[in-house]
């Protein structure tokens, strides 16, 4: 009987000690604000040619279970004058 009660106390230790860090934590660290200028501005006037072509790609995840985040929109902004 004791030996069943020590079992049973180390399993839930060893699930305990397994769940901490996902409940604790998250699992998606947030990406850093930029600190650099010149900065963003909503709605600025849109060219029709932005210059070289460029290929951005990525995912937008959320923060609590790095899954993908429904309807997210992503708009691209660039301080280069080309």
């Amino acid at each position: 009987m004791r030996d069943a009660i020590v079992h049973g106390l180390l399993c839930v230790l060893v699930v305990a000690a397994a769940a901490a860090p996902v409940v604790g934590q998250s699992r998606c660290a947030p990406s850093r604000p930029d600190a650099l200028g010149p900065f963003y501005t909503a709605n600025a006037p849109e060219r029709a040619t932005t210059g070289r072509g460029l290929v951005v790609t990525g995912r937008v995840l959320t923060i609590e279970r790095c899954t993908p985040l429904a309807r997210a929109r992503l708009e691209w902004w660039s301080a280069n004058p080309s």
